[in-house]
């Protein structure tokens, strides 16, 4: 079977991609408009599964998988679904993923929580093998994107629930009701917390949290196990450890919504945006400027001669005159474009006999010819 048809629309079949009890997905061609996509072939569907199905179809979730189309033709049941590119068990198990990566795939599983959530769903069966990978092209960047898929084990939470027993390592307690007993038990969608908080902790540190030799170990470490005690142990942030602890709480009534979980990440992404350490030079520059504060520094225009001693004045004005007689008299005391004129009319008029006359430090006045000199001095300096 090369070509199948579904509700009129031809799809030409790639590959095989997996097989097991409830059927085989293959990878396909839509030949309408050469999308690649999986088409999920089953023998059979039960009434739950045709809910869900009803759902999905023709929406465009962000971190869930999307269904673009079913049809049941003689007795064969044909999903067809986007197509990732692996699984996110197919990523751990090559090499540990990196924190930056994790934070950003919290966020992204957290979306599809709530997605689920919105339409009354509980996942039932959160693991990585779940999670599949795709990406999608920014500007000149490639972006991996997270979907949630694989509902068979889905269910209406406002209906009542039957036990359902996941994957061991991120079943929640209440999951285990059905070894208690032998009684079933109703839980919901914080059933999807717990699995979402055990994956958070596995993906930050490359191990499960509850991780024993066999199943029954496994069940009395998510009854037992001293959680508080394992995060406390981890190089992470105080604001994660405490929201993964908030995600694994025994009591399903004490446990975090999704949409808690979401606000609690938005607000530990922002907090980390102002922890960013300036560079090197920002750095340099505020120890800089803070040296500068502690210091008593005077301004430039405290220097000016009238703060000197009266030595060094009467030196300053015998110098100035010095440096005034090599001076080219004929050039004007300005150089700009006013006229000589208005120039002249910037000196200041001042009084001979009010000009300061400067004592040593003895307290004697200068001769009448330093006088004169001194006077002829402040008379030429240009007006301040």
């Amino acid at each position: 079977m090369n070509q199948i048809n579904i509700n009129g629309k031809a799809y030409m079949i790639l590959q095989g991609i997996g097989q097991g009890s409830f059927g085989t997905v293959v990878k396909a061609q839509d030949l309408s408009n050469n999308q690649i996509v999986a088409i999920k072939i089953q023998n059979k569907i039960n009434n739950n599964e045709l809910l869900l199905i009803n759902k999905f179809l023709g929406r465009n979730f962000k971190n869930l998988v999307n269904i673009f189309d079913f049809e049941i033709q003689q007795n064969r049941i044909f999903i067809v679904m986007e197509l990732g590119l692996q699984s996110l068990q197919d990523k751990i198990s090559i090499s540990k993923i990196q924190l930056k990566e994790v934070r950003y795939l919290m966020k992204q599983i957290a979306n599809g929580i709530d997605e689920l959530h919105s339409l009354n769903i509980a996942h039932r069966d959160l693991k990585p093998e779940n999670i599949l990978i795709f990406t999608k092209q920014d500007q000149d960047k490639t972006q991996e994107i997270y979907k949630i898929c694989d509902f068979g084990t889905s269910k209406d939470y406002t209906n009542i629930q039957t036990p359902y027993i996941g994957t061991p390592y991120y079943l929640a307690p209440e999951q285990l009701a059905l070894y208690n007993n032998n009684q079933p038990q109703e839980y919901k969608e914080s059933v999807d917390i717990w699995a979402f908080g055990a994956l958070m902790f596995e993906l930050f540190t490359g191990s499960p949290l509850f991780n024993g030799s066999s199943v029954q170990d496994i069940y009395f470490q998510i009854k037992t196990l001293q959680i508080e005690k394992q995060l406390q142990k981890l190089q992470l942030e105080d604001e994660y450890k405490q929201l993964i602890l908030k995600m694994l709480q025994r009591d399903p009534q004490q446990r975090i919504s999704i949409k808690e979980i979401k606000n609690k990440l938005s607000k530990i992404n922002n907090q980390q945006i102002f922890k960013i350490p300036p560079s090197k030079n920002i750095q340099r520059a505020m120890l800089f400027n803070r040296q500068n504060q502690q210091q008593n520094y005077k301004p430039i225009m405290q220097e000016i001669p009238t703060k000197l001693s009266q030595d060094k004045q009467i030196n300053y004005f015998q110098n100035f005159k010095k440096q005034n007689q090599e001076v080219n008299l004929q050039q004007p005391l300005f150089q700009n474009n006013q006229s000589i004129q208005h120039q002249n009319n910037l000196i200041p008029k001042v009084n001979i006999n009010q000009v300061p006359i400067f004592q040593d430090r003895r307290g004697r006045t200068p001769n009448q010819n330093d006088r004169v000199q001194q006077r002829q001095v402040f008379l030429s300096r240009p007006p301040q």
